[in-house]
């Protein structure tokens, strides 16, 4: 998924709402991405790390997880709820359902699908 301009500057802003420390984005990272943030960003500066990180999700294909995982860590979080919906029209309920039925397909299947 390529974000648009508009879209990046919603994401960090939510993130940049919702993670103004950052080892609170350390411990989102570690727990939903299962990456370590040192590794992805080597600076230390939070909008630098918010942005690198946007970029870093955006190249893996793991932009789902990353904005997923923020509104898990940070629910009452507006900003960070609304840019979930914005960027994929689905509910966090919706989601959950969606990948419990795309765990039950063989890696090879979807493989082929895609």
């Amino acid at each position: 998924m390529k974000l648009s301009k508009s879209e990046i500057k919603d994401l960090f802003e939510a993130l940049q709402d919702g993670y103004r420390s950052y080892d609170d984005l350390k411990i989102m990272v570690k727990l939903n991405l299962n990456q370590n943030l040192e590794k992805i960003v080597l600076v230390r500066n939070i909008e630098i790390v918010i942005l690198e990180l946007i970029e870093w999700a955006e190249s893996e294909y793991k932009l789902l997880d990353l904005v997923w995982g923020a509104n898990n860590r940070n629910p009452d979080n507006l900003q960070i709820r609304n840019i979930t919906y914005e960027l994929f029209y689905i509910t966090q309920a919706q989601w959950e359902k969606l990948y419990k039925l795309l765990s039950q397909i063989p890696p090879t299947y979807l493989d082929l699908a895609i």
